[in-house]
């Protein structure tokens, strides 16, 4: 849930971004997209590419502490040709994250419960997004957009961390 809660809003409000901060308008704001992608389907092909990777919990973490980390640096960032690159390389780690965990999810449930924690799983990661875009959406309204987005790329991370150093065995499958 905090994946997709924290970590999708930046391509939520790229439109924003395009027209406020990088000046570059609808076409700015469609590259922003289309980089996004790019960077996307090379994440899926990094995490194919890896196959039956051991401590994919392990790896699922330090791809969000980056992701956070590269939602922060385009934040901070106030070039449109430097922001692509930024996002390019946050879509890999985003997309590395949401394989890996829901590998993970699939991989360390027991075959009669699969189902049903698909389930749940699915309404954590589907409902993220929108629930934290309502959030982000009614703070931005009050707070720059941009310390919105980076407190939440911190969150990300820290909330990565926190699963990283506790002493949970997820973290090792």
């Amino acid at each position: 849930f905090a994946s997709t809660f924290f970590g999708t809003q930046l391509m939520a409000f790229f439109s924003v971004f395009a027209a406020d901060v990088f000046h570059t308008g609808a076409k700015g704001n469609s590259t922003l997209l289309a980089v996004s992608g790019a960077g996307a389907v090379a994440g899926a092909l990094i995490v194919a590419s890896l196959g039956n990777v051991t401590r994919k919990g392990r790896y699922a973490m330090i791809f969000q502490i980056c992701f956070g980390i590269t939602i922060i640096g385009f934040c901070l960032n106030p070039y449109a040709w430097l922001a692509y690159p930024i996002i390019f390389v946050g879509s890999i780690f985003m997309m590395c994250v949401f394989a890996m965990i829901a590998s993970l999810v699939q991989l360390t449930v027991k075959e009669e419960m699969r189902g049903r924690v698909m389930s749940i799983y699915m309404l954590a990661f589907r409902g993220g997004a929108p629930t934290g875009a309502l959030v982000t959406g009614f703070l931005a309204e009050r707070i720059p957009l941009t310390r919105v987005l980076m407190v939440e790329g911190a969150m990300l991370s820290l909330i990565a961390l926190t699963f990283l150093l506790s002493p949970s065995k997820v973290k090792d499958r």
